[in-house]
């Protein structure tokens, strides 16, 4: 796997060059690698069957670690192998574990595999990443053999213009529009924490004279502080009417205990008189 780096400079004429300069350069990497063994290393995904058992059919990922994990063989070691070297290891281990198969009718039968039944092969290989003057920067899918011309090409081909396309002047809009918008969020959570302070302390007004300055226009400001305003009206109001709710029902429970007491009272007095009268 190989990453590309490419000057972002304002000389357009030096950019092409060092462009190519280090295509040709990587190029040449790319193709006497082609002819070694390629090695494993994490984000390469591999899949590992045997012939005649589908139960065994499995791709998995190269971890962080350089660990994969296939059935009967728990966690192996591969990273830095070349393709030839993991199947020789896994053809070595694989046949010394014993493989239970179920037939139709419950029962269980004992499969042993031979190392010219094992496959191992590579099902995706970890992907390239390009970054610079290209046209679309990124994660690029690698093969054997790939030449950096050929994923320059994958990417778009070379876009030395891609990061000066933008007018100043709407960036500058963008980035004021933004400022601003930072920066009425900022007052209103001032407002909200003045706000919500009052609530504990049963209050009727907003205390603003802790309130930082902003840049935002006084007409807003005082908008954002007029809502608030008004928001803990509504939740005094509403507190109270639920403060007033509680003591009528409070009160009314206490009715009821003091009748229900006199009425159990009665009917202790009239228990004894029944008593006495028996």
């Amino acid at each position: 796997m190989y990453i590309l780096p490419v000057s972002r400079s304002t000389r357009r004429p030096a950019v092409v060059n060092l462009i190519f300069a280090l295509a040709t350069v990587f190029t040449a990497s790319f193709q006497s690698s082609a002819s070694a063994d390629y090695r494993l290393n994490p984000g390469d995904v591999l899949e590992l069957s045997a012939v005649g058992l589908k139960e065994l059919q499995q791709k998995s990922t190269i971890g962080p670690d350089g660990y994969v994990l296939f059935p009967l063989l728990g966690p192996i070691k591969v990273a830095g192998l070349s393709l030839p070297e993991l199947r020789a290891k896994v053809q070595e281990v694989l046949p010394t574990k014993i493989f239970r198969r179920r037939t139709e009718d419950g029962r269980e039968y004992p499969v042993v595999l031979n190392a010219e039944e094992i496959i191992v092969t590579i099902a995706d290989y970890r992907p390239v990443y390009l970054d610079g003057d290209v046209a679309r920067p990124g994660a690029q899918t690698y093969r054997p053999g790939m030449t950096v011309r050929q994923a320059l090409a994958l990417a778009g081909g070379y876009d030395v213009t891609r990061f000066r396309t933008r007018d100043p002047f709407l960036e500058s809009a963008d980035f004021r529009a933004d400022y601003y918008a930072l920066w009425t969020d900022f007052a209103k959570e001032q407002v909200s924490i003045a706000r919500i302070k009052a609530e504990l302390r049963n209050e009727t007004d907003i205390d603003n004279r802790g309130f930082l300055q902003t840049p935002i226009p006084k007409s807003r400001a005082e908008q954002i502080e007029k809502l608030e305003r008004q928001l803990l009206e509504t939740r005094n109001t509403d507190f109270r009417k639920e403060r007033e709710h509680l003591r009528r029902a409070i009160e009314q429970d206490n009715n009821r205990i003091a009748a229900l007491s006199e009425r159990e009272q009665k009917e202790k007095e009239g228990t004894l008189a029944d008593a006495r009268d028996l």
